[in-house]
């Protein structure tokens, strides 16, 4: 009764196969066209931490509406009714970006208007130091202790240049599979 040996497989690329199922996945994987390679992953992730990121985004400005409202007001940037508008419906935006960015449908869209508002969220910050208004960093939260400075256009930048990234990938991709 001691151990009874199992049939192995060597594959084409040398790789030893333990059972015939997992001959049929990895063929199955072949077929459809399924391959994963390291900077998938890398693409993947950083995709998915932007998506985090919105979400909580979102989900922080909704929980906290009047909050949000007063940081949207503080940066004088926009009236009252803009700013009204901009209080209710963008956390919303936020929160429905992110979830599209996750789950990758109409993932293009998604990170353009993505990355428009960070490029709108950098303008904001940069008015608000050019013009010397000491104001609280509303971008990713509905209220923050860190005020507009260099530390916020960094963390803001990062996030653009994340969303840049990841569209310019999904670009070369759709452009590699283009006759």
């Amino acid at each position: 009764m001691g151990n009874v040996p199992t049939e192995r497989r060597v594959t084409q690329d040398m790789s030893v196969l333990n059972s015939p199922s997992e001959a049929y996945f990895i063929q199955r994987g072949k077929m459809s066209g399924i391959t994963f390679s390291t900077s998938d992953t890398v693409l993947i992730v950083v995709r998915l931490t932007l998506a985090v990121v919105f979400v909580l985004s979102g989900i922080q400005k909704i929980q906290r509406p009047y909050d949000f409202l007063g940081t949207v007001y503080s940066n004088e940037l926009v009236g009252e009714r803009l700013g009204l508008f901009v209080a209710v419906w963008l956390p919303w935006l936020e929160l429905m970006l992110g979830f599209g960015i996750a789950i990758g449908v109409f993932l293009g869209g998604h990170l353009l208007a993505f990355l428009g508002l960070c490029i709108v969220c950098l303008v904001a910050q940069v008015s608000v130091l050019l013009r010397a208004i000491s104001v609280n960093c509303g971008c990713f939260s509905a209220v923050s202790d860190s005020p507009v400075g260099l530390l916020s256009l960094i963390r803001t930048g990062a996030v653009c240049l994340a969303a840049m990234f990841v569209f310019g990938w999904m670009l070369a991709r759709t452009v590699r599979r283009c006759p």
